[in-house]
């Protein structure tokens, strides 16, 4: 199933973007510091606190990246999550994959013991080392899995103008 990607091309457009990264980023601090505080104000284990934040908060899925001489394809790990889900951002350098996800137990009878299959996030952001061009960049998702296509861009085209005697430039 094909995923519409939305493709910043400058720093103003990605402004947006980049306010909703802190936001996400922002709920990952305040996790880290209050396990900060479950621990009873400790120092020392700060890396530790975060790092768990995030993975309570971001899942970040594995990625396969393969380049050519024309252009990159991603494939990144996507079970559970619907194309609707799936929010594919691409930038001249990078693509950026967010998901999320919301599981409520139905006609459930009985007690819940374990559950994994709740609310999640899912965010994974693929540098590039070479840009590319955002046009020609496509996301489908199949079987669970999000397959990335991203043209290389072109070299850049430079006109140079050249006077001839007498001609201003």
């Amino acid at each position: 199933m094909s995923i519409t990607i939305q493709k910043l091309r400058t720093r103003e457009a990605s402004l947006p973007f980049f306010m909703q990264m802190d936001r996400l980023f922002d709920q990952v601090r305040q996790r880290a510091f209050s396990l900060f505080e479950e621990r009873g104000f400790s120092p020392g284990r700060d890396v530790e606190d975060w790092l768990a934040a995030e993975r309570e908060i971001l899942w970040s899925p594995p990625v396969e990246l393969i380049e050519n001489d024309r252009e990159f394809r991603a494939r990144i790990a996507a079970p559970g999550f619907e194309a609707k889900e799936i929010q594919v951002t691409a930038l001249p350098d990078a693509i950026v994959v967010q998901a999320g996800s919301e599981r409520k137990h139905q006609n459930v009878e009985g007690e819940v013991r374990i559950s994994e299959l709740g609310s999640r996030k899912l965010y994974r952001r693929v540098n590039l080392p070479s840009p590319i061009d955002l046009d020609r960049t496509t996301a489908t998702l199949d079987e669970g899995v999000l397959h990335l296509v991203a043209a290389k861009a072109g070299p850049k085209e430079h006109k140079i103008h050249v006077a001839t005697a007498g001609q201003a430039i």
